[in-house]
Order: C-alpha cells, then structure tokens, then sequence
C-alpha cells in the first residue's frame, strides 16, 4: 500500500506540491508574535507614573505584543525595536522606540503628564484707520482670559470693552493690549491710527499793517490779511473784505490805534497798530505786507530746509526794518524744533543779514510751544538799500550743529515749519 507521498510522486505533481506547503509554512511562521530565535531574550521593563493608563507594547510591523494597566510590567522579548506607548485620558500620550537587547534589561519611564493650557484669545482694534487732531480715538477688545492690559493711558481693563481715547497731539499712534489667563499666559495684540495734524488754523488768521507816521491832511494806508475768517471788523474801513488795503486821513495830529479783528465759528483774534499823526515836514514810510504760504523742513535735505524768493517786496526808502513774520504751528507739542532764520537778498543777490543776530551772524526764530496757533514773531532788523529785495526761509536745522543753544532736544523728524505771510516795519536809519 503506497503512502501520500508516493501516491503524489506517481501523479508527476509532487514537486508542485511540496513547493507549496514549504512557502504555506514560511508565511505562517512570519504572522508569529513572537518569533523563534537562537539568541538569548531580552528584558523589557516598563514604569508608568498614573494609575490606570494604558501601556501597550508592540514590534517595529505594528503587531502587539502586550497591553497592561499596571504601573510596574516586565516582559521577556526577543532582540530587537519595539514601540511603546502610554494612553489615559485627561493626559498627553507617549510614545517611543526601544531597542531590547540580547540578555540585557531595557527600562522604559513613562511620565504621563496634562497638557499645556492655552493662551487666552484676543481681538484688538482700532475701529479707524485715521482721525482728526481734536477728535476721540474708539478702541475695542474681547478675551477669553481674565484681564486686559493696554497702553496709551488707557490701563488695566475686563476682559471685553471699548474705550475712546483723546491724544494731545497729532502723529501715529500705536496701541499694544496684552491678554492674561489665570495661569499668567498671555497674547499680544496691536493696531494704531494716524491723528492727523489740524488742516488749517482752528481760529481766524489776522494780519494788519498800517503807515506808522504821517502828518495832518496826508494819507495813511492801512493794509489787512485774513485767513480762515467768517468775516472782518477793521476800524475806519468799511466793509473790508478778507484783505485789502485803504488809504485814509487825519484833519488833526495825535496817535490813532487801528484794531482788525477776525471772526469763525471758533471765535475771534484781534491785530492791532498805530499810525502817528504829525504836524508836516515829518518823513513817513508805509509798512510792507506781503501774503505767503509756504514751509521748510528738517527731513528733505537742502531743498526741504531752504526756499528762496519766499516773499519779493520793492524798497523805496533805504533804511531799518523790522521783520515779523506770521506762522503757524500746527504740530502742537509734537515737533518741539519748529524754528528757523531769515535772510535777505537784492535783485543782485547781494546778502542782508540781521543785525541783532543770535546764533553767529543768524537771527534764529525758536519754536513757539503750545496747541496749534499763528503767532507774529519778530524775525531780525535788516539794513535794507533802495529796489528789489527777496526773502529766503531756512530752517534752524541747517546751522543747530554749530549753534544748538536754541534746541528743544535732537531734530528727528520733519520739525516743519508753515509761513503765511511777512510784515516789514520801517525803524528810521
């Protein structure tokens, strides 16, 4: 009686067969868990600092090799890398790659730790991009944390709010706000908004010039200028207009003071000037006025300190003058350099220069601090000869390195300064 394999062999399908069951065998033997091998096992000891988290342990293909909840277990292993890895709910979970190694105890700590608490959230904004100089600035935030902090003056706040915040001079702004949780975790937020400068003077301009002697029956001019005014009052003239000028007479001698005064919706401002009346055989020059806008700067290089032919006036009797100038500071306290010099120049360019100077051979004008106004400043007395003349504005910026005294801190920025207009009074010779 023939056996299975002789049965096989005489139907010629033998090899096919045997074949098959060798590669059957091998396959079952690679799903083992555990393979069999020749080397000596190693020990693989696992610690775990909670109780009732979740260990397992698997080989470097994924197949578990073991799961316990115990905080102490050991397990004998052939050589070779296994994953560990440590579960519980409420905690981070770990993992890591151990190489257990041929009659050698590999000890693995697990420290099953909560995760890290968040950071509040925040949302911050400036609900504008610009505002007027004079206005409120609105701001507005919300957290989840239990207090917030921001910056610009505003101080601690709750967690949610809005808040409007008043600036004391224009520029741009930057607020910070910064979130806290109860863990002192923190998120910082920031915005900001550019408060504008005031586009033209709050309260009226005025500017008035009159003949300051004269003699009986002779005419006297006197000349106005206005800015940004509703409308004028000017004694002896009737219904002025914004500028002008009018000449009029005195039947006897004495001294008239002349009042102009501007009026808009923000108030009033009031010029005021003298003319002289003289019995005859008296010389008298008519002051000279002359309407500009115009600035210099600190920032734009020479071109940006320094214009030329800012006002051209004609002089018909050689002498003494006294140059005031009307300008307007608009920064507030926010540019504390707004100054600058003149000098003078005739139609051959020859240089006047003051001569009650202050720095060197200059008359420095120093910046006039406070909230935007226009002031009349006193400029330098210059030695003037008969025909054309040009004036010239330079910012105090081109000469601070060799005469600082008259500086209210480092030049940074642009330190501009607005020109409207020039008056000149003569001084006699």
């Amino acid at each position: 009686m023939m056996n299975f394999p002789q049965k096989l062999a005489q139907t010629g399908r033998v090899g096919i067969n045997i074949c098959f069951l060798l590669a059957l065998m091998a396959f079952a033997c690679s799903k083992a868990q555990m393979p069999i091998s020749n080397e000596q096992e190693g020990e693989l000891v696992i610690i775990v600092n909670e109780d009732s988290a979740v260990i397992t342990v698997k080989d470097i293909h994924g197949i578990l090799i073991a799961e316990t909840t115990n905080r102490f277990s050991s397990y004998k292993l052939v050589p070779g890398h296994y994953l560990v890895f440590g579960e519980k709910e409420g905690k981070q979970p770990f993992s890591t790659l151990v190489e257990v190694l041929s009659g050698k105890e590999t000890v693995v700590q697990i420290e099953l730790s909560s995760p890290p608490a968040d950071a509040p959230s925040l949302s911050f904004s400036v609900v504008s991009d610009t505002v007027e100089y004079g206005k409120a600035v609105l701001i507005e935030w919300h957290s989840n944390g239990f207090q917030v902090i921001i910056d610009q003056g505003v101080g601690t706040r709750g967690p949610v709010g809005s808040e409007e915040v008043l600036f004391s001079n224009p520029g741009n702004k930057v607020f910070t706000a910064t979130a806290y949780s109860q863990d002192n975790l923190l998120t910082i937020k920031q915005d900001s908004i550019l408060v504008k400068e005031a586009a033209a003077p709050i309260l009226p301009v005025i500017m008035l010039s009159t003949t300051s002697l004269v003699t009986v029956n002779a005419s006297a001019k006197i000349t106005w200028f206005s800015q940004n005014a509703d409308y004028l009052v000017v004694d002896y003239i009737d219904n002025p207009d914004s500028q002008g000028s009018k000449e009029i007479t005195f039947s006897t001698p004495g001294l008239r003071i002349v009042t102009a005064t501007a009026y808009n919706q923000s108030g009033y401002v009031s010029s005021t000037d003298t003319i002289e009346v003289v019995e005859p055989q008296v010389t008298w020059v008519d002051d000279i006025i002359i309407s500009a806008e115009i600035g210099v700067r600190a920032d734009k290089g020479e071109a940006g300190m320094v214009k030329r032919d800012s006002g051209i006036f004609e002089i018909e009797a050689s002498g003494k003058y006294q140059i005031v100038t009307e300008v307007w500071y608009n920064s507030g306290d926010s540019q504390l350099n707004e100054s600058f010099y003149l000098q003078v120049r005739d139609h051959s360019d020859n240089l006047f220069l003051p001569e009650n100077s202050n720095s060197g051979i200059y008359k420095v004008v120093p910046d006039d601090p406070g909230t935007p106004h226009a002031a009349s400043r006193e400029s330098g007395v210059f030695d003037l000869s008969r025909g054309t003349h040009a004036i010239d504005i330079l910012h105090y910026a081109k000469i601070s390195n060799y005469y600082p005294q008259l500086l209210n801190g480092p030049i940074t920025g642009p330190e501009s300064v607005k020109i409207l207009g020039f008056r000149l009074v003569y001084l006699g010779n």
